[in-house]
């Protein structure tokens, strides 16, 4: 009888081991499944994303078509601000998971301040001068032979 006692003692170890390894494997696989979810989550909604922006670049070219089919009737083509692309439109909604909105904004009319800097990234000139704000008298032929032509319109503003 007692030989019968060890062997049930070491078959309830043995089952408890064996249903602790299952155990432990099958959490590695619930990790291992809910990681793989999430990528798949991530790629699908980045994908997602990437066809609505790409959605609202179509949509941004219509109306800027739309514009120019209209200017190419007029007998005076002009861009404004008071044209349909210029408007600021209203969110357009996404099947239940947000909104996409996006405004086109004419750039033709601002001043391009990566002009004002050099080749190799530095600012060109001593803030000393009188260009700069500085306390030195103009002297505007020394000035048109050292700034580049940005810097010069830019100087013609500011006088």
């Amino acid at each position: 009888q007692r030989s019968n006692r060890g062997q049930g003692g070491a078959a309830l170890v043995i089952a408890l081991l064996v249903f602790a390894l299952a155990a432990a494997l099958m959490v590695g696989v619930q990790r291992d499944f809910n990681l793989q979810l999430q990528r798949s989550t991530n790629t699908f909604f980045a994908e997602q994303g990437w066809s609505f922006l790409l959605g609202a670049e179509t949509l941004a070219a219509l109306a800027l078509r739309f514009d120019s089919d209209q200017d190419a009737k007029s007998d005076t083509p002009v861009d404004s601000l008071q044209e349909i692309w210029a408007q600021p439109q209203a969110p357009y909604p996404l099947d239940g998971i947000g909104f996409l909105s996006g405004n086109i904004y004419d750039l033709q009319g601002r001043f391009n301040l990566n002009g004002l800097v050099e080749q190799n990234g530095n600012s060109d000139r001593d803030p000393n001068t009188p260009e700069r704000g500085g306390a030195a008298p103009l002297d505007t032929a020394d000035a048109s032979k050292r700034l580049n032509t940005s810097q010069r319109i830019l100087l013609r503003l500011l006088l």
